[in-house]
């Protein structure tokens, strides 16, 4: 009797963990996450990859292959290990969730959340971070420098946009005001108790209107003045304007900046570096 509820017993146990397994759905595959980038070092001591989710924020995994050193960096990609096999670059993208709600309220690309790119010394802690930047280069066969291009500056919404206009147009100004106060002073006391407030109101708006009119008409004159605004573009110019190429050393952090830098590029080697500048479109 003994024998025969084995099976039974066996059937129940198979039939329970059935019941318990989750079901594959949707829900279940958003949780799976996979290997992206692989990569070792020259001298084969330090192993990196990404590890990418099917939506949402992955991660960039450095670990040492022969010691317990394990650096995980969130939302770290396209990492190169320099040919030294001393310093480790990668970009850093924006958090998954700030860019969807971006393109939820349709930014301006400028506007857009940007990538910034790390610098690690490989088995060490400490990671110099730089945000904003459009991508970065090293040399194929070379090591000891990276170059990197900045985004677009932001314009300083704190500043409000400034209207430059010559000496000669100030004095104009600076005459006309004097010679409006005189005026409007002169018609005030010689109509003084003969005329209501009201009236005198209409009859200043009347002429300030007047004046305005006859101001910008004199100040509209070609070669008059101009306006300087920081926030404003030239049409079809601003956009192909270059940025900040910024070139800088691994081993100490010293660095240089070359202004308005379009494309770049490294000699094999990594001994010299040639790079296409443009105008200023202002």
């Amino acid at each position: 009797m003994k024998k025969s509820l084995w099976p039974v017993l066996l059937m129940i146990t198979i039939n329970v963990s059935a019941q318990i397994k989750k079901p594959l759905n949707h829900s279940v595959y958003d949780d799976w996450k996979s290997i992206g980038e692989r990569m070792i070092s020259n001298d084969g001591k330090f192993i990196v990859f990404t590890v990418n989710p099917q939506e949402g924020d992955g991660e960039l995994v450095i670990q040492n292959a022969a010691t317990l050193y394990k650096k995980v960096v969130d939302r770290g990609y396209n990492a190169v290990i320099t040919e030294d096999s001393r310093y480790l670059v990668f970009k850093i993208k924006p958090f998954f969730q700030d860019t969807r709600q971006a393109k939820i309220k349709k930014k301006k690309p400028d506007e857009m959340p940007k990538d910034s790119i790390a610098i690690i010394e490989l088995g060490m802690e400490d990671i110099v971070k730089i945000p904003r930047v459009k991508g970065f280069k090293t040399a194929e066969k070379g090591f000891g420098w990276v170059a990197y291009q900045m985004e677009k500056t932001l314009p300083d919404s704190s500043k409000k946009s400034k209207t430059t206009v010559p000496d000669s147009v100030k004095i104009k100004i600076d005459k006309l005001v004097k010679l409006v106060d005189s005026v409007i002073r002169r018609s005030i006391d010689s109509v003084k108790g003969n005329i209501t407030k009201e009236e005198l109101i209409v009859v200043a708006q009347k002429a300030a209107k007047q004046i305005i009119k006859k101001g910008t008409d004199e100040l509209s004159e070609p070669g008059d003045w101009s306006i300087d605004a920081e926030a404003d573009e030239t049409p079809g110019g601003a956009s192909s304007d270059g940025t900040d190429l910024v070139v800088r050393k691994l081993s100490d952090g010293k660095a240089k900046t070359f202004k308005l830098v379009s494309e770049y590029f490294f000699d094999k080697k990594g001994t010299r570096l040639v790079m296409k500048t443009t105008k200023n479109s202002k």
